[in-house]
């Protein structure tokens, strides 16, 4: 037994025989070779894919908080170990507006978060079970809502005898389950049929309207701004390539016309008419389809109407134009016809006689007409179709020229006059000021004037007195003919500016007065069903920090009904400011003011207005109550009179007498009161649709009120 040893290296494989043999010739003994074979390694299995990772899901990226109420974002934990503990965290990153407040529940895997307010927010939630972190981030915003329509600028064309349409779109962000309400409104007789899908109407005109469409949500508590549609008809015209067409001396001038906005497809009559012809002139016509082509020719002048019309009966359209054929006229060298005589000089006016016949001799005549003031004497000369008229003197006279040539008589009027006056010497300040009052910054800064002498003598040495009374202070400074002004509070003062060159004396009076915190421009109040809508406008601001609405019912002690409404700070831009007050007393008339404080806590107060709440604001007899709407979808307004102060419990059951949630527990003054149901349970989540009882008592009374839910 023989053995032998094959090692093997390498990365590849191969195939190797071995043979075996001994003896020689016939001798030789031979095994039957071996095959073997050198392969590598097979690879290693893959590792099996990584399990789902831990991931923090919401149930959605964006939440619109409804007006009045509020929305609840859900946020799980998602693929932690089954006996991990979660815990939640939250902060807001970024906020817009009024403040948001945020109410959050944990529960297991599950971070609840219910958002209310006025304003917007950004909240970045963490979830981690010690080993593990994950983030998400999540937006609460304000619902919006706007119209857009698919017609370019909102203008619809209506086809002959026929109707447009056009379809108007409402897009925003709307709280769940909110829907869009549409109301139009034709301003003019034409009937106008709607129909509403969603959240887009269309609207269908036969004739000319104009129609305005507003759309709101909620209740009326988002609105859009409201667009017009025009819908216009088309309007058949004649459009020529000229006006007014001058016929050469010899040849012909091509007038073309063309009608436009007939129906397609119909056939254009056209008829020519001249209304004013003078001289000898031939018209030729040539109609094709729409166009209308005119060539004149001759020694004279038209006015030519031309019509189009298409249809028959009570289908016919028309339309009409009128173009001009001149061919002789007088031209002066000045494009108003009007020259300024020079002092103790003279000037020359050209008058040009254009278009008559050729080698026609023009004859002018001349003559004063309207003359005013001291004579003006004027010469003629005429060379050819030319007259130039030479006048001099210190009035004013209006001068009738004619030309007369082969038959043809044209006439202008030309008009010699005097140099305008130059202004007399004067002051002028170099910014805009109301009455010649100017604002004095707050803060020590000053209001910088600049008064100049205008109009005086080029070489006159001009001399500033300044005067003032207040207590502001005054510092000027002069540089030639400008005098500067700089005055600075706090205080007011009232400067008169002399300028004087020696001959003529001018005077400028300046007021100045302290800069007031918040310029109102208007503060107004009205009763909207039972709440008093306060609304107010500012033109100017300056460190304003904000507004707080008092009120008072004998105008001498006065109650804060509002909170902090923030301010713009420094601005000199108009805004706009509302309040709603809904818990009004029972009285018929009610007073208001504003406090309005800056940023350093100082504290102002504009004058009180009034406002006439009337008889129905006066106290109940007795106790009662009310739902509306009823039914209702997703809200209801539950509503009720106390004649004497008690203690209020409105407790909410489903049908089978289970406690929904608890909307008021609260002692309260004799009055009238409501209170907004948003058909949500004590956990902030939406009940179904179903009969609901609001119970309500007062003391020694109750009442049900029984609610049907519709979603």
């Amino acid at each position: 037994r023989r053995e032998v040893v094959l090692t093997a290296q390498g990365s590849g494989s191969a195939t190797v025989t071995v043979m075996a043999s001994s003896g020689e010739g016939e001798d030789m003994i031979t095994a039957a070779p071996a095959i073997i074979q050198f392969d590598p390694p097979d690879p290693p299995d893959p590792p099996d894919p990584p399990g789902p990772q831990p991931a923090l899901v919401s149930d959605a990226d964006e939440y619109v908080i409804p007006p009045d109420g509020d929305v609840v974002a859900r946020l799980t934990a998602m693929n932690f170990p089954e006996d991990a503990t979660i815990a939640f965290n939250w902060i807001e990153v970024a906020a817009e507006g009024p403040e948001v407040t945020i109410a959050e529940l944990a529960e297991g895997a599950v971070l609840t978060l219910t958002a209310s307010g006025s304003g917007s927010a950004t909240v970045a939630v963490r979830a981690t079970d010690g080993a593990t972190t994950v983030v998400d981030t999540i937006q609460f915003i304000q619902p919006s809502l706007m119209l857009s329509s698919d017609a370019e600028d909102n203008q619809v064309l209506i086809p002959h005898h026929g109707s447009a349409t056009v379809t108007v779109t409402a897009e925003g962000s709307l709280p769940t389950g909110a829907m869009v309400a549409f109301t139009w409104t034709p301003e003019d007789a034409v009937t106008v049929t709607a129909s509403e899908d969603s959240d887009t109407l269309t609207l269908t005109s036969s004739s000319a309207a104009t129609v305005t469409v507003a759309a709101s949500a909620a209740d009326g508590k988002i609105t859009a701004d409201p667009i017009t549609i025009q819908f216009t008809e088309p309007r058949p015209r004649l459009e020529s390539d000229a006006d007014e067409y001058v016929i050469p001396l010899e040849g012909s001038v091509v007038a073309t016309i063309t009608a436009i906005d007939f129906p397609a497809g119909d056939e254009i009559t056209f008829a020519v008419v001249q209304i004013d012809a003078d001289g000898s002139i031939d018209i030729g016509q040539s109609p094709e389809g729409a166009i209308l082509t005119l060539t004149a020719r001759g020694s004279g002048s038209a006015t030519v109407m031309v019509t189009a019309s298409s249809g028959e009966g009570e289908n016919m359209i028309t339309a009409s134009d009128t173009i001009r054929f001149d061919h002789a006229r007088l031209v002066s060298d000045s494009d108003a016809d009007k020259y300024v005589i020079p002092p103790d000089s003279s000037v020359v006016a050209t008058v040009t006689a254009v278009g008559f016949p050729k080698g026609t001799t023009i004859e002018f005549f001349w003559i004063k007409v309207d003359a005013e003031g001291p004579e003006v004497t004027i010469t003629g000369m005429v060379e050819g179709a030319v007259l130039t008229l030479t006048a001099s003197g210190s009035g004013e006279v209006n001068v009738m020229v004619k030309g007369t040539g082969g038959g043809i008589t044209r006439e202008i009027t030309i008009h010699f006059g005097q140099p305008l006056s130059p202004d007399p010497p004067g002051l002028s300040v170099d910014r805009e000021v109301s009455d010649e009052i100017v604002s004095l910054p707050r803060g020590g800064i000053p209001a910088t004037v600049r008064v100049t002498a205008e109009n005086f003598p080029a070489d006159a040495e001009i001399t500033f007195s300044v005067e003032s009374v207040g207590n502001a202070t005054v510092e000027h400074s002069q540089d030639g003919a400008v005098l500067t002004l700089e005055v600075t509070g706090p205080g007011a003062a009232i400067v008169t500016v002399t300028a004087t060159d020696g001959t003529t004396t001018e005077e400028k009076i300046i007021q100045f007065d302290e800069q007031v915190a918040v310029e109102l421009s208007s503060f107004v109040g009205e009763v909207i069903e039972k709440s008093v809508v306060l609304n107010w406008a500012t033109a100017s601001q300056t460190n304003n920090a904000g507004f707080r609405v008092l009120r008072s019912t004998d105008r001498e002690t006065y109650e804060v009904v509002s909170e902090l409404i923030a301010g713009a700070g420094t601005t000199d831009q108009l805004m706009d400011y509302t309040f709603e007050d809904a818990n009004l007393p029972a009285v018929e008339l009610v007073y208001y003011v504003l406090e309005q404080i800056d940023i350093d806590g100082t504290v102002h107060r504009s004058d009180p207005i009034e406002v006439l709440l009337g008889a129905r604001f006066l106290l109940p007899t007795e106790f009662a109550s009310s739902v509306y709407p009823n039914p209702f979808n997703p809200s209801t307004t539950i509503s009720y009179d106390l004649p004497v102060n008690a203690d209020v419990s409105i407790v909410i059951y489903d049908a089978i007498g289970q406690e929904i949630r608890q909307l008021v527990s609260e002692y309260r003054t004799a009055g009238r009161y409501s209170v907004r149901w948003d058909s949500k349970d004590h956990l902030g989540r939406s009940v179904g649709s179903g009969v609901y009882i609001a119970k309500i008592t007062a003391g020694q009374h109750t009442a049900l009120q029984k609610m049907l839910l519709l979603k």
